[in-house]
């Protein structure tokens, strides 16, 4: 028993200055590499899911099921409101994301951001439909209108720009203000586009015609946020002059101010029924204020630094905000109390694995997603909606560009990690046990995998053309390994038995069966070292059990 090295728990907590491509520690969930242990003594890297920055939006989906974010941190993040689980993460690049927006049927949102675009994706899958360029600024709001049809986009180039979301053609655009956009809005029948500006003014269009109806003045600083109040003639709007202005469209009358913040006021919403009215400043603050006398009904403390979004469900029960704390919350509408903080909690990480580099790190969850991770500073490069069940495993290719991904849902895909657009994908069965694997040769050429009838199966990286198939097992293969040299791979199945072949022949060279001992029978995760020797030094082989433990067994 002394020569077995057991090791526990399978959190991913990284050092990061101690992991790198030399591959010192990898392991997680029964998937392990070759190398000495590193000290957890410095900075520790861990899956930050949920927002690493300012939260600049929140939006409910029309049947009040889904609440979308957006942040400073580029991703803009789909949470399931009734389990308060993180859906998924929609990001195309590093650009803050300012705004968002559900299409009424709410089957896709759109969000424009410091990147310049409007991007609109699809809600159930993640997947990026289309980008709306044309803005020479960052887009600083977007709104589709009542009927779907048409978004409109405000930037900080003065303009506002009306776009078909079906084509992405730009319809026209919109030019009145003297300085940037900050907000845009469709009034409820969707025959009035509001826009609000640093120029301390809000401008109302016609949505069919493009043309300015009028300007609306009174505040004294820039205008932060518009919202039209249903089934009522209110705009209500936030200014950094620390208030909240209601103007009545119908009478023409001045607006009735709400003076209450003592700082800036970022945002502002209206309840669906349009007696309430909320806001957020920057002293902290949530308010809520009844629309019709003016008078503030609750006041809260809404994040620990400023609150620059809020949002009311469709229902009128909930309130959500987003601010600098980079969390999102749910408040009891009514109350003002606190119900939810959305952290990103998602199920539990079933694999990860370096890059080649040592720059990076891919990780697969039970969520059904793929994060990457870059490794100097712990940061979420790229969320990908991978797959219809969880991720049994992944594996970057070679030369760092795409990842290898294996799931429940009896599927593998290949992905480009800079676009998170999927290459290829090829039915190869039940991802088995555990702790079932994928293995891509050193050469990024061949990717191999176990299926659970008891086979092992080569594939073309370059076109997802099945190679070649290797029997001989007699249960489920868990688990495949390619030897440095890229000419011998190793693969375990669920009885323990261990087989090493030649890769170009499909020839078994030896079988080591019986050679695991009983508690870790259930489920094996070889790394072939025997091959590696020489070129790595370590003179083990290195095996997982599916239940979280690793047995390091010396060389025979």
């Amino acid at each position: 028993m002394n020569s077995w090295g057991i090791c526990r728990g399978h959190q991913l907590r990284l050092d990061h200055r101690r992991i790198s491509s030399r591959r010192r520690l990898i392991a997680l969930c029964g998937a392990l590499a070759c190398g000495p242990l590193a000290a957890a003594d410095g900075p520790e890297v861990f899956p930050q899911l949920g927002h690493s920055n300012v939260v600049h939006a929140v939006v409910f989906s029309p049947n009040g099921r889904t609440l979308g974010s957006a942040g400073e941190d580029g991703a803009t993040k789909l949470w399931d409101v009734g389990t308060q689980r993180e859906l998924r993460t929609l990001k195309r690049d590093a650009n803050g994301v300012t705004s968002a927006s559900f299409s009424p049927d709410g089957t896709t949102i759109a969000t424009g951001g410091h990147g310049g675009a409007v991007v609109l994706w699809d809600v159930a899958t993640g997947r990026e439909l289309r980008v709306l360029r044309g803005h020479s600024g960052p887009v600083n709001s977007v709104a589709f209108s009542a009927n779907g049809r048409s978004i409109a986009s405000g930037s900080a180039d003065h303009t506002i720009k009306l776009w078909d979301p079906t084509s992405g053609a730009e319809v026209r655009t919109l030019s009145a203000h003297r300085d940037a956009v900050t907000a845009v809005a469709f009034s409820p029948d969707g025959r009035t586009l509001a826009s609000a500006s640093v120029d301390k003014t809000i401008t109302l269009w016609d949505a069919a015609t493009g043309h300015a109806l009028r300007s609306l003045s009174g505040h004294a600083d820039r205008v932060a946020a518009v919202a039209f109040c249903p089934a009522s003639q209110l705009l209500a709007s936030a200014s950094w002059d620390h208030t909240v202005k209601l103007w009545d469209l119908a009478a023409g009358r001045e607006p009735r101010t709400l003076r209450g913040h003592s700082s800036e006021v970022w945002s502002v919403a209206c309840a669906p029924d349009g007696r309430t009215i909320a806001s957020g400043g920057y002293d902290h603050q949530i308010k809520l204020w009844d629309a019709a006398s003016g008078r503030e009904l609750h006041s809260f403390a809404g994040d620990a630094r400023w609150v620059e979004a809020v949002a009311f469900s469709p229902d009128g029960r909930l309130l959500a905000s987003g601010g600098a704390d980079h969390a999102v919350k749910l408040w009891d509408a009514a109350s003002g109390e606190k119900l939810h903080t959305l952290e990103g909690r998602a199920d539990f990480v079933k694999s990860v694995a370096f890059s080649r580099s040592g720059k990076m790190i891919v990780s697969g969850s039970a969520d059904r997603s793929l994060r990457l991770w870059r490794m100097a500073d712990g940061r979420e490069l790229r969320t990908i909606a991978a797959h219809d069940s969880w991720v049994a495993a992944a594996v970057f290719t070679p030369d760092n560009h795409q990842v290898a991904s294996r799931s429940g849902d009896q599927t593998i895909k290949i992905w480009d990690i800079v676009t998170g657009r999927m290459l290829h994908s090829f039915r190869v069965g039940n991802a088995v046990g555990g702790s079932s694997s994928v293995a891509i040769s050193p050469d990024g050429r061949t990717l191999a995998a176990g299926t659970e009838n008891n086979q092992v199966k080569l594939w073309s990286v370059a076109d997802g053309t099945e190679l070649r198939t290797f029997v001989g097992h007699s249960a489920a293969v868990e688990t495949v390994a390619f030897s440095p040299d890229g000419l011998t791979l190793a693969s375990g199945d669920e009885h323990a038995a261990i087989k090493l072949w030649n890769v170009a022949s499909g020839r078994e060279l030896h079988s080591l069966a019986g050679s695991i001992p009983s508690p870790f029978r259930r489920t094996v995760s070889c790394w072939l070292q025997e091959v590696a020797t020489r070129r790595s030094g370590c003179g083990t082989w290195r095996v997982g059990a599916s239940c979280g433990h690793c047995a390091v067994i010396p060389r025979r």
